[in-house]
């Protein structure tokens, strides 16, 4: 075929499908992110009003759930909804003192689904648990706090073209995450009931 045929081929660029390959982490206090404790207090009470022994068992972390939301700017919200797949899970940064400046690779067992503009609860895997038994007429006070880190981070999804992994797009967005840290001053008291 020669250069001047009308009959060319025309060259028709593939559509490019694009796959999450990453999700970084960083701490941008230039742009208003921040890690800040907060605290809840804790203060429980069982009763045996019976006349034998009643076993007893405490769990303080019962319920509590780390709470994860991904927001995205509007114009990048269509692309985002085109590319991620519902069943996306990724590790959130529970670890907070992993955060810096620069961006990280965050990998641990604590996945949420990566749903843009949802909150989603993860229950925490520590398991603190007091037994025993509690003798008739008698109460037992379990108190406590209950310190969790209130986190707002950058993070920043690298996706590639299937065909071409070195053709990437990168997406930066904010992530608010309540992520359960630890429990401190924590007493049991048993006593009388009056």
């Amino acid at each position: 075929m020669s250069c001047d045929s009308a009959d060319e081929d025309i060259l028709v660029e593939e559509p490019k499908e694009y796959q999450l390959v990453s999700v970084m982490w960083k701490l941008d206090k230039n742009s208003g992110d921040s890690i800040e404790m907060v605290s809840e207090k804790l203060n429980e009470t069982i009763s045996n009003y019976g006349n034998v022994d009643m076993s007893t068992e405490y769990a303080f972390l019962r319920g509590v759930t780390h709470s994860s939301l991904f927001t995205c700017e509007d114009e990048d919200l269509e692309f985002l909804n085109k590319w991620l797949a519902d069943s996306v899970m990724v590790s959130i940064p529970t670890d907070s003192r992993s955060l810096s400046s620069a961006y990280i690779s965050y990998i641990s067992d604590n996945k949420v689904p990566l749903t843009l503009m949802k909150r989603n609860t993860i229950p925490v895997t520590d398991v603190f648990t007091v037994s025993g038994k509690l003798p008739p007429g008698t109460k037992e006070t379990y108190s406590g706090t209950r310190c969790f880190n209130k986190i707002k981070a950058t993070y920043c999804l690298q996706f590639a073209d299937k065909n071409d992994l070195h053709n990437t797009i990168n997406v930066e967005g904010k992530w608010f995450g309540l992520i359960y840290d630890q429990l401190i001053d924590l007493e049991v008291v048993t006593s009388s009931i009056e």
